[in-house]
């Protein structure tokens, strides 16, 4: 590598090192004609020497240099000096958000708001100038004391795509804020800048990024192809006005996204986080963005409700447990001791160190110094019936005849007693044999289910929109709860005269400032759901380009707060897993379907159309 000049174009005195990144290196520099601290970033030589990389990065600095606002870092000049090229630019004393943030400073909602509202300010002026950023991250965001945020390197993103799979070194951060469409190589817009936004929206308030992995192709993979896990599911101090905020800058296809910077602003301030105290640390290594090679693993998502176990089949124990108990009863009868300690089977595939294993029943028998509970000792096989002694027949003793004595004659002698024999011992009784112990109580948390129905418990994101083909087959042919298009009117909703639209029956919810703006559907429970809740609505958007604002609640409980999910024009079916089965009660629930448009007149867009929703519930 070119060492660093000591002065560029004979103005600008290079002082100190402040910044190295894969494509450039940034110095503290002396502007020796207007006297004045600068920074100097410099295209490291591989870059300086392509014809055409040079040429795209100077018609990009001459793009620069025409956007002048407070939360853009102000491009002065650029230029080459033998073989270095160079940007000169504000110098900006602070540190980076990504610095600021690692340095665990505590944002509340309230500050990350201005702070973000006021990086889509500068991002609006550089979309209004043609140029795409392209690397929208924490690292390339800069704080001057006051926490007035700065967007910088937009001169030298055009590069990052070419680099962020094969650079040694280059850290995982261009490929977390990466947005689909640009990990796919399609041209990119603003709403690739919009995307990037959102991740740093969804890291700032969770602390921990959306998608993440060992490497860059994996985590490009997650934002082409799997939704984010809602941000309340993580933080539920965060506003759903916020979480919908969110999720619709996180979307996969660019129309689906904001159609500007300043319609996200907008929204972004307008979101109600005004009063919200949320104070988010996130780790310790939140800015280092570490590099494919040394992150192993995923951040991982706290879940409301503990994972789902699968069902299994436990070994057959019996024999294992008779064969002891045998040698138990032999060591007894042989040494005459008594068993001191209960002891325990192993249960064959057990591990102790699971938490996600269930427990088997017939685990161990608790140790009686462990507990003050009553000792269930292992009760010995009965003993063989005892033969029954046959008493000896009693012998009957004749007395001797006596001898007749001749003269005199003497009084008859008085024979012996004759002697009574003992009576017989009585038959011994067998003892009754002891009834078997009882069995340990069965554990009390909910039964578990088969492999499917846990993989896709456990792997779908909780109140947020799915796709319902990936529902189990197991959960389909379960419990039930149907409502069709006359359930939905009955609830508020309005129906047309002939009740139906595209082919099927439908009604219709219109904007606040009517009277069919939601919807209300009575769910009664026998018992109370311990697995699952999966709300599944056919529904559909109107004709216009945006999507209708729209909201699901169970007994008060936001399950969705933001676009509506469903296609414009054509009937769409969509999933959601109630992420908290505490909100649901034995009787009746009420689950609420709102059109939340602010404006709009009866009859008109924008609407929403309900045709038939299912509730699976166990």
């Amino acid at each position: 590598m070119t060492a660093s000049p000591a002065m560029l174009a004979e103005r600008y005195k290079i002082e100190e090192t402040i910044g190295e990144g894969a494509f450039a290196l940034t110095y503290r520099a002396t502007d020796t004609k207007l006297l004045r601290s600068v920074a100097v970033k410099i295209l490291r030589p591989h870059y300086a020497e392509q014809a055409g990389s040079t040429s795209r990065f100077e018609r990009e600095a001459q793009a620069a240099a025409q956007v002048n606002h407070p939360n853009v870092v102000q491009v002065h000049d650029y230029g080459r000096d033998d073989d270095h090229v160079f940007i000169v630019m504000h110098y900006v004393s602070g540190l980076t958000l990504g610095e600021y943030v690692r340095g665990q400073n505590r944002l509340s909602a309230a500050e990350i708001v201005r702070i973000v509202s006021q990086v889509l300010d500068g991002l609006g002026a550089i979309h209004r100038a043609g140029i795409v950023h392209r690397d929208i991250k924490p690292h390339n965001i800069l704080l001057e004391k006051d926490l007035t945020p700065k967007l910088t390197d937009f001169g030298v993103a055009y590069f990052a795509p070419a680099l962020s799979l094969t650079q040694t070194g280059t850290t995982i951060g261009t490929a977390a804020y990466m947005a689909p469409e640009q990990a796919t190589g399609e041209k990119l817009g603003p709403q690739a800048d919009l995307y990037a936004v959102g991740i740093i929206l969804y890291e700032l308030l969770t602390g921990q990024l959306p998608f993440s992995g060992p490497s860059p192709v994996q985590v490009m993979y997650q934002h082409v192809n799997e939704p984010p896990a809602p941000p309340r599911s993580i933080n539920r101090e965060i506003s759903p006005q916020l979480d919908a905020v969110i999720l619709r800058a996180l979307a996969k296809r660019p129309v689906d996204r904001y159609p500007d910077a300043e319609s996200m602003r907008l929204a972004l301030v307008n979101a109600g986080v005004d009063t919200q105290e949320i104070f988010v640390v996130p780790p310790a290594d939140y800015a280092n963005q570490p590099t494919a090679a040394s992150r192993t693993t995923s951040p991982p998502v706290p879940p409301r409700r503990p994972p789902v176990a699968a069902r299994r089949e436990e070994p057959n124990r019996w024999p294992y447990a008779l064969a002891l108990l045998v040698v138990a009863v032999a060591i007894v009868a042989v040494l005459g001791a008594s068993l001191g300690n209960g002891f325990g089977v192993a249960g064959i595939g057990d591990d102790e160190n699971d938490p996600t294993a269930t427990p088997s029943a017939e685990a161990a028998i608790v140790n009686p110094s462990a507990t003050s509970e009553p000792e269930d000792t292992p009760t010995a096989m009965p003993p063989l019936p005892t033969e029954t002694p046959i008493p000896d027949p009693t012998e009957t003793q004749v007395p001797l005849p006596t001898e007749t004595l001749v003269p005199p004659p003497t009084a008859a002698p008085v024979p012996p007693p004759t002697e009574t024999p003992e009576p017989p011992e009585p038959t011994p009784v067998p003892p009754t044999p002891e009834p078997p112990p009882p069995e340990p109580p069965e554990e009390t948390g909910p039964p578990p289910v088969s492999e499917a129905v846990a993989a896709f418990l456990n792997q779908t994101p909780l109140d947020a929109p799915f796709n319902p083909e990936q529902i189990p087959e197991e959960i389909m042919n379960g419990p039930v709860v149907e409502t069709g298009r006359d359930g939905f009117v009955a609830g508020g909703a309005y129906r047309r005269p002939d009740g139906m639209l595209y082919n099927l029956p439908a009604a219709h919810l219109y904007a606040q400032t009517t009277d069919n703006a939601s919807a209300t559907v009575n769910l009664n429970l026998d018992e109370l759901p311990d697995q699952y809740v999966i709300i599944r609505i056919v529904g559909m958007d109107d004709e216009s380009a945006g999507k209708v604002p729209f909201r699901i609640t169970v007994n008060g409980y936001i399950v969705h707060d933001g676009p509506s999910p469903f296609n414009n024009e054509v009937w769409t079916d969509t999933g959601w897993l109630v992420g908290d089965l505490g909100v649901f009660q034995t009787g009746q629930n009420t689950i609420t379907i709102e059109n939340r448009a602010a404006q709009g007149e009866f009859g008109l867009p924008p609407w929403i159309l309900l045709s038939a929703m299912r509730v699976y519930t166990e």
